[in-house]
């Protein structure tokens, strides 16, 4: 069986496409392989942009910085027992509200934790222009 593409593979994906290329594998997953192929293309790509780099770079300032860490910790416990404090059916008093609004704040004031919620969101942006072009692609119709 002779399968002709008219894409062009790299090295991992020919590979693949052999494997695939003989007997009843090929034939029930040939339709999808070529996609699957391309969002792995694509997922390269959205990696090698300055935004996917600026998240990683943010990630590892985040995860090196100890007051940035202790900030995080300290609203994930106050947000967990204010979770098990309303799945009880009772209200947070407004000490325990002032106190998660100290650490939000404190949060928010964090550089580290700023710069790693403005790069999640510049690459969020991007990926939001990305599922945009693939939806006009499949529906033939330009989106706003």
């Amino acid at each position: 069986m002779n399968v002709v593409s008219p894409f062009v593979f790299d090295e991992g994906m020919r590979q693949r496409k052999k494997r695939y290329a003989y007997g009843l594998k090929w034939t029930w997953r040939g339709r999808f392989f070529i996609v699957i192929e391309k969002a792995k293309e694509l997922g390269r790509s959205l990696r090698e942009t300055k935004e996917y780099q600026k998240l990683e770079a943010a990630e590892q300032n985040l995860n090196d910085d100890p007051d940035a860490q202790l900030i995080i910790q300290d609203v994930q416990k106050v947000q967990q027992d204010l979770d098990q404090l309303q799945e009880s059916g009772l209200e947070p008093s407004q000490e325990q509200m002032k106190t998660f609004n100290e650490k939000r704040q404190q949060m928010s004031n964090n550089p580290a934790i700023k710069e790693f919620f403005s790069a999640q969101s510049e690459l969020s942006e991007l990926i939001k222009e990305v599922n945009k072009a693939i939806s006009e692609g499949m529906t033939g119709e330009e989106q706003n």
